[in-house]
């Protein structure tokens, strides 16, 4: 993504009435009652880029916005730096996870499972003293059994790329996304959040 064109998309948001929350402040607005803006919006990143702390990083705190960094625990001082993690945390960003080697997690048996889910969950949260309650399936693949493993290693929201807008009764683990792609100009970004939501 063109860091100029990421930052026009994310003023267009602005400009239009939404502002970004995690995705814990989500269901905690949907479930608790706790306050939220009147156009929510969670933007989320996967698998953990230098990218997305030099580009998407300063955008989205210029907005004042926190995103969702699912991390791929591999990348982690490899495809972006420990302090580049730490410092998008301090900024206000929700950490969830995004696997150990990104696998569909349909081929593994129950200890491949346990270590790309209850295992990476565990690492992830006494490196960065953070708690790691959001997941997203690696390229989407996911079924009845990946959902029950997510759901046992207690994570409580998972992201798909299904398409799609998420509302107060959409299941948890299975949360539809709506895809930025480098090619969306501001107004087509509106134009697909628009069809997402009906």
């Amino acid at each position: 993504m063109p860091p100029a064109r990421f930052a026009a998309q994310m003023r267009a948001l602005a400009d239009a009435g939404y502002e970004a929350v995690t995705l814990e402040q989500l269901t905690a607005g949907w479930d608790e009652g706790a306050p939220l803006p009147e156009r929510p919006v969670v933007v989320t990143f996967d698998d953990g880029y230098l990218s997305q702390s030099t580009n998407a990083g300063p955008v989205l705190k210029k907005l004042g916005w926190p995103g969702v960094l699912y991390l791929t625990l591999r990348n982690v001082g490899d495809s972006i730096p420990e302090a580049s993690i730490r410092k998008l945390l301090r900024d206000g960003w929700e950490l969830g996870a995004h696997t150990a080697t990104h696998p569909d997690l349909r081929t593994l048996g129950a200890d491949g499972l346990t270590r790309e889910l209850d295992d990476v969950r565990t690492a992830l949260r006494e490196r960065f003293d953070q708690a790691v309650l959001a997941f997203c399936y690696p390229a989407g693949k996911y079924d009845a059994g990946v959902i029950a493993a997510v759901k046992a290693a207690g994570y409580t929201t998972a992201t798909t790329v299904d398409p799609g807008w998420a509302g107060p009764g959409t299941p948890r683990l299975e949360l539809p996304r709506v895809r930025v792609d480098p090619g969306d100009t501001p107004g087509g970004l509106l134009e697909k959040i628009s069809a997402a939501r009906g």
